[in-house]
């Protein structure tokens, strides 16, 4: 609904001030990344009914679907849900929901109560799931959290479980590091909760992808191309 929008966007000065709240408190208390992320998002404030991508849900669903071939799938880092709900307004036979937080998977239970959606606690890095065990896995703004080396590790773990195809949602990458690149990865890492943005907009995700079997099938720039949609599908 149009209303989770509206509210992510009267809430933003706040969210600012927040994020640069908590990011200086990593820096002071030397918080490692699972503990900058859980004083993160156990703040009411970061866990609500907002949802400042609302408008590109129902396409990163459609990218998932791939016109209905893909039947099972698995999103990762599901924050407060919104995400995991459109998936479930298509026609997949399961849809299971997972993020780090425990926090925030009993609020999307609570809050969303949509019965056709299996929510659950997991490390991005090292998923309980069977090797392609889901047609398709979906991130939508998790993989920017990450750390170098755990980034290399969850798209492994996502091509892993992934039978034909990943689709992800995040700040546009630039592995050759041109002005741009350098602008919003400075840009980024002083307004995004992350503590890793400006290293992940110069990661090569494609060669990441690449190297665990999956190639870029298609990519759509959102946000003025600040972020980018992108599917990847299983080499032949």
């Amino acid at each position: 609904m149009r209303f989770k929008g509206i509210i992510w966007v009267i809430k933003f000065p706040a969210v600012l001030l927040k994020t640069f709240y908590h990011k200086l408190n990593s820096k002071r208390f030397d918080r490692n990344f699972h503990e900058h992320i859980r004083a993160v998002y156990s703040d009411p404030l970061f866990t609500d009914e907002s949802d400042k991508f609302q408008k590109h849900r129902r396409k990163i669903s459609e990218l998932a679907s791939n016109q209905g071939k893909n039947r099972t799938v698995l999103e990762v880092a599901a924050g407060a849900g919104w995400q995991a709900v459109s998936l479930s307004n298509f026609d997949f036979d399961r849809v299971v929901a997972t993020d780090l937080q425990k926090e925030r998977i009993d609020f999307a239970r609570k809050t969303l109560r949509v019965e056709n959606i299996e929510w659950m606690t997991a490390n991005i890095t090292d998923l309980s799931f069977e090797d392609k065990e889901f047609d398709v896995s979906v991130v939508s703004a998790g993989l920017h959290d990450l750390p170098k080396e755990m980034l290399s590790e969850g798209v492994s773990e996502l091509a892993r479980v992934s039978r034909n195809d990943v689709v992800i949602f995040e700040p546009t990458n630039y592995p050759e590091r041109n002005f741009w690149g350098e602008v919003i990865g400075f840009i980024g890492s002083i307004l995004d909760e992350s503590n890793h943005f400006s290293d992940f907009v110069k990661t090569d995700l494609d060669g990441l992808f690449s190297k665990n079997g999956f190639e870029k099938d298609i990519c759509c720039g959102v946000w003025s191309s600040i972020m980018t949609i992108k599917r990847y599908r299983r080499k032949v």
